[in-house]
This record gives structure tokens, C-alpha cells and sequence, in this order.
């Protein structure tokens, strides 16, 4: 199936009301009585689908660019809570167990910025990155659920309260998490480029 991609004076666009979402500002856009000639291709003719595929891949880096940066936050505030929290008059983080939480968590932190860094450089050097996208998605998707559910396990309920800013971080990282795909989908481009 082709497909084209066109450059549209604002004129024939009729912006709807802003769209709901944690993962960014987002708006349905729609045309009315909106003309395009052949001079206003975007991009090869119908080249569209690839086009679309490349802007979709960068949108998805820079989404794991701030899921990482997230990640960072909540692993920050995980690890100062563990201090601050007494049990049993002496701070949670002194526990054997939650000190291995709080590792296990920067690891997977490191594993969402070095994924989703590396796809990035590869988009400034003009390199092909619809691979490492999927992969820097699919490590971001992965690692940013255990990041959540550890973060979650320490604070315990104060972490679900409204009051206490873990909740936005948990609800923001898993809209910009989701917003590209699943998962086993993105395992699956992998698999793909794998040649499997």
C-alpha cells in the first residue's frame, strides 16, 4: 500500500479540542475543503509510509529520552525515601533486601538511558535507527515496569497517595511508554531485523 505525506497550508486545517493525555500534548487535527497539488509532497511520492516510520521512531526515542529521565527521578526518590524511612529504628534502606531493590532498579535506569542514548546518536549522525528504536522501546517498555513496581514495593502506600509525586511519575512514564507500541511487538521488529 502507498501512501503520501503532505505539506498544508492553514487554511484547510481545523484544529479539534486538545486530546487528554499524560504523554504529551496531543491534538485530533482535521480538513476541511483542504487542496494539495503534487508540489506539496512530502518526502519521495509515496514514500509516505516510510516517511511516517521514521517520524513515529524519533517521536518514540525522545519518548524513551524522558521515560529514562523519569526512571532517574523515581529511582532518586526511592533511594532518598529508603534513607529517611525508619522500620524497626533503623531506616528501611539499611535492609539487605531493599538495598538489592534499589541496585536492581539503577540498573534498569542505566539500561533505559544507555538504549535510548544510544538510538538517539544514531539519529544526530544520520544513521539508520529503526532498530535501535524498537529496542530502546522495547528496554524502556520492560525495565520501566520493574523500575515502577520496585519504586512501589519500598514506598508502599504512600507511594499510591496524591500527595506524595510518585503517582505522576508511575501514570507519566507509562503513557510515554505505551504511546509506540507494545512490548512483544517491538520484540518482534527486533526479531525482524535479526533476519529470524
Amino acid at each position: 500500500m502507498d501512501a503520501n505525506l503532505f505539506v498544508m497550508e492553514s487554511g484547510g486545517v481545523v484544529k479539534s479540542t486538545d486530546l487528554k493525555c499524560m504523554a504529551g500534548k496531543m491534538s485530533e487535527v482535521r480538513f476541511d475543503r483542504a487542496r494539495a497539488g503534487r508540489g506539496d509532497v512530502l518526502g519521495d511520492p509515496n514514500g509516505g509510509w516510510d516517511l511516517m516510520g521514521r517520524i513515529m521512531d524519533t517521536a518514540a526515542v525522545a519518548s524513551c529520552c524522558t521515560a529514562a529521565g523519569m526512571a532517574g527521578q523515581v529511582l532518586d526518590m526511592t533511594v532518598a525515601y529508603a534513607k529517611d524511612r525508619k522500620q524497626f529504628d533503623r531506616p528501611i534502606g539499611s535492609f539487605q533486601a531493599i538495598q538489592h531493590y534499589c541496585a536492581d532498579m539503577f540498573i534498569d535506569v542505566e539500561s533505559i538511558r544507555l538504549s535510548a542514548y544510544h538510538a538517539a546518536w544514531r539519529i544526530t549522525q544520520g544513521l539508520s535507527f529503526a532498530e535501535q528504536a524498537a529496542q530502546a522501546r522495547g528496554v524502556a517498555i520492560d525495565a520501566g515496569e520493574r523500575v515502577i513496581s520496585l519504586a512501589h514495593q519500598i514506598h508502599a502506600a504512600i507511594g499510591v497517595t496524591m500527595e506524595y509525586d510518585l503517582h505522576y511519575y508511575t501514570r507519566g512514564m507509562k503513557a510515554a511508554l505505551l504511546s509506540f507500541g507494545d512490548a512483544s511487538s517491538l520484540h518482534e521488529v527486533v526479531a525482524r531485523s535479526m533476519g529470524l
